[in-house]
């Protein structure tokens, strides 16, 4: 370069206090010091080769001077790769800082660990006993305040273990906990003081809600029916008008079992519940849910799902109500259209279920069409079309998807290249049905090779 730099041997101190090898170029032309960024960085570069030259290129005497410059690096490097192997392999590091994370920081052991060949002694969780009493009479603004109050008073006895509330048969009751059961009724036996009133007493859980024999359990079941395929949206109070013609209901619980609602209906006692052993299903508005009494055998269960077909081709947002014409000609026992997950609307198709397989074989023959829509009677197991429910191919096939996304000529010249076969015109795909009869011939004949082969 033709103007000369003019590297200084001084040291400048940066902002943390350190020094830097780096020399600043000054200039003679003015007194203001104008920085060439190029020449700082052409600066650096060579003081960095000073201080790290290349090892190839060193003599003995810059050897030395290295090894001066470099002690001071040389030592912190050492204690590295001390701090390095002390870490060991990578999954020993990741596992220590998990450790370190969950606040164990332990290392694992080296030695084999046989303690799960060892006796393990069970345990169980520790039963805690209440006793209950009308949180009406204990005073409080909330149900909060209330519980602080029982406490408050019982937390001085011993074995306490907490209070709180809970509700039975629409009356919520206040609780307190113990350890033990004489702890229990050593506590009780000194009533809640409450100012301005008369003591609250406290009774055993036991005493309160009483367990239901084995003959109540096995009495309550008899009248209690389950009711199935129950739409997400519905309430209580749209299943009562229908079941009440059936009996007087004394309990209705609903539960939600993945796309639908499950309903047990409880009846007195003197309702008769002969009706449900031959009632599979009843319409509510239009829509169909099933029923099954709780008292029902393993056979008769069994029954209800022996004699089923898949009625599929429907119209979109086919309800069971539609099909009772359907249903009825074939005298079918209940009727169950899925929905599907994404919108929730009706699927193509419906599960037929009889009582009878005489009357299974029947409907199989028959022939319907809904609003222009032919329907098919299948197997459950097989597979249909997403779209248009023909059991002959599946979704991907569909023509009538395809045809739907075509102008009318599209589907014109499509005729005519299926007639002339002409240049890079695929032919038409096989159906499901064609698919499946070849596989079966394939298998016929495996078999009679395998069978001849015997012989």
């Amino acid at each position: 370069m033709s103007n000369k730099r003019n590297r200084g041997s001084g040291r400048s101190n940066n902002s943390r206090g350190r020094s830097t090898p780096y020399v600043t170029r000054s200039s003679t032309n003015s007194d203001t010091q104008n920085v060439d960024r190029r020449a700082v960085l052409e600066d650096a570069y060579d003081n960095h080769k000073k201080v790290r030259p290349d090892p190839s290129s060193l003599d003995e005497e810059d050897m030395e001077t290295d090894d001066q410059l470099g002690n001071e690096a040389e030592t912190s490097a050492a204690g590295s790769i001390r701090n390095n192997s002390n870490r060991g392999s990578p999954e020993t590091t990741a596992r220590d800082q998990e450790n370190t994370r969950n606040g164990t920081n332990q290392k694992e052991s080296t030695e084999k660990d046989n303690s799960d060949n060892a006796e393990f002694v069970l345990i169980s969780r520790h039963t805690r006993f209440r006793a209950l009493a009308p949180i009406e009479a204990i005073p409080g603004k909330h149900l909060k305040q209330k519980e602080k109050f029982v406490g408050a008073f019982y937390a001085k006895y011993k074995g306490y273990a907490g209070s709180g509330n809970t509700s039975y048969k629409s009356v919520r009751y206040a609780c307190v906990y113990f350890d033990t059961q004489d702890d229990l009724n050593s506590a009780i036996g000194t009533p809640l003081s409450v100012p301005d009133s008369d003591p609250v007493k406290f009774e055993p859980h036991d005493v309160i809600i009483k367990k239901p024999t084995p003959d109540e359990l096995q009495r309550t079941k008899s009248f209690t029916i389950q009711v199935l395929d129950i739409p997400l949206p519905w309430k209580g109070e749209k299943l009562r008008p229908t079941f009440s013609k059936y009996g007087e209901i004394e309990k209705l619980n609903m539960v939600t079992k993945s796309l639908y609602q499950h309903t047990y209906i409880t009846y007195k006692n003197n309702t008769n519940m002969l009706v449900f052993k031959n009632l599979w299903a009843t319409l509510i508005e239009n829509h169909s849910v099933r029923i099954l009494p709780l008292t029902l055998s393993t056979e008769d269960r069994e029954l209800r799902r022996k004699y089923v077909l898949k009625l599929t081709g429907l119209p979109p947002n086919t309800a069971a109500r539609d099909l009772l014409d359907v249903t009825n000609a074939v005298h079918a026992a209940s009727c169950f259209i899925p929905r599907t997950v994404n919108n929730y609307r009706p699927l193509n198709y419906a599960y037929i279920s009889f009582a009878f397989e005489e009357l299974q074989a029947k409907a199989a023959t028959t022939h319907y069409a809904l609003e222009n829509y032919k329907l098919y009677w299948v197997k459950t197991d097989h597979k249909t079309c997403h779209y248009c429910g023909h059991p002959g191919h599946i979704v991907k096939n569909c023509e009538v998807l395809k045809n739907k996304k075509k102008t009318p000529r599209q589907r014109k010249l499509d005729q005519l290249y299926d007639k002339y076969r002409p240049a890079q015109h695929r032919r038409p795909g096989r159906s499901y049905t064609d698919a499946t009869k070849t596989v079966e011939i394939e298998i016929q004949k495996i078999q009679k090779k395998c069978t001849s082969g015997t012989r």
